[in-house]
């Protein structure tokens, strides 16, 4: 049976999503990677959760300066304050893929080195 997933869910689909469709995050996140902790739920997941908040306060700011208040004060609500339960998801989703991306290489080279 079908259940709509939880605004939480559907952030963390979505964040995963669109990183992973955009070549410009998508290497960011593969540099975010390679750093040393980042196998660390935590240290991942206070890293994505900083960044984010970041990116969504320099755009609030930006419609703040234009004069765009409801605006600023919509996306702030909307986007900053995502807890850190949502940010700790989605790093166990990028370990996850990046540990299934390290096998998936070494099981490769190990069936290359045997044939």
């Amino acid at each position: 049976m079908y259940q709509e997933p939880t605004a939480r869910g559907q952030f963390v689909e979505d964040y995963t999503l669109i990183t992973d469709n955009n070549r410009t995050a998508y290497e960011a996140m593969q540099a975010l990677m390679n750093q040393q902790g980042a196998h660390n739920i935590s240290w991942l997941s206070d890293n994505l959760k900083e960044a984010f908040e970041n990116r969504i306060s320099e755009v609030v700011e930006r419609e703040r300066q234009r004069g765009n208040e409801y605006t600023a004060e919509l996306i702030s609500q909307m986007l900053i304050g995502w807890g850190f339960s949502t940010f700790d998801q989605i790093a166990r989703y990028y370990i996850d893929t990046d540990l299934e991306s390290r096998l998936v290489t070494h099981l490769s080279s190990v069936l290359k080195t045997e044939i």
